[in-house]
């Protein structure tokens, strides 16, 4: 039964990765191909559903025991400084853009070999600015879906905190000309905070708020989080195929084109 119990678990953790890594991925790359790569909205659909298939299919699986596998070979945690894991994230899925990309584009029908390069390499470079994003959302979505609960969220929300209050009291040192020496000697100063750094205390106090309200939220709420996040991402992506330059000329208003329909009949 344990045996059984953890096939399910494993597909189900399948499942909610393929979607973050879809759900993240689609509106960005979407947008890329149809108006900065000069594809046809019905390639760039297709890789997109090419790409999103194959994911379920198994490639999703792939970057995430690849992900999984890298971060213990390089002693990376959940706890672990963001800067690494983000950095850690976007050379991992730029590499492997660098050998999926040429298929996807080839399999949904693209034949001009400098598009597909320039697909490809684009994709590489977006990938290792993105990719850490989309390895955090990896991680967003398995805690909201409650796959397992992951403590990079909270975590993250408790060192941005930490971060912005730190600025301030550097930042309000600074300013009376009391440049601290040590953090001993920073948290000393910061019993006298200037009020006008007072804002970035507040912005401060807000994000440990929402770090404290993420932590006690229940797991329908989370999961609700997760399905509007997917809305959002399927809606964003009906807008850019809506809004294709081969179906809307952004240099025309529709009257225009009323009066040059007229003048050429």
């Amino acid at each position: 039964m344990s045996r059984i119990n953890k096939i399910g678990r494993g597909i189900v953790k399948h499942i909610v990765d393929t979607t973050a890594l879809n759900t993240l991925a689609n509106p960005i790359f979407g947008a890329l191909e149809v108006f900065k790569y000069d594809m046809s909205d019905n390639v760039s659909f297709n890789s997109r559903v090419f790409g999103s298939v194959l994911g379920y299919c198994g490639t999703a699986y792939i970057i995430s025991m690849g992900r999984t596998i890298s971060r213990k070979l390089f002693n990376i945690r959940e706890t672990s400084n963001e800067i690494v894991q983000f950095i850690h994230d976007g050379v991992g899925i730029a590499t492997f853009n660098a050998f999926f990309c040429p298929i996807m584009y080839n399999c949904s029908g693209e034949t001009d070999k400098e598009k597909i390069v320039t697909g490809t390499l684009t994709a590489m470079a977006v990938s290792l600015v993105s990719g850490g994003f989309f390895g955090y959302g990896l991680d967003a979505f398995r805690d909201l879906s409650g796959v397992y609960k992951n403590k990079r969220i909270e975590e993250s929300f408790e060192k941005l905190s930490k971060s912005i209050e730190t600025f301030g009291d550097f930042m309000g040192a600074y300013r009376n000309d009391r440049t601290p020496k040590s953090m001993k000697e920073l948290t000393k100063i910061a019993e006298q905070r200037p009020n006008y750094f007072s804002g970035l205390f507040f912005i401060s106090d807000r994000v440990k708020e929402c770090a404290e309200k993420y932590t006690n939220m229940g797991r329908k709420t989370k999961m609700g989080i997760a399905g509007l996040i997917i809305s959002a991402s399927i809606g964003i992506n009906a807008g850019i195929y809506a809004l294709t330059p081969d179906k809307f000329d952004w240099n025309k208003t529709k009257q225009t084109k009323n009066i040059e329909e007229i003048i050429n009949k």
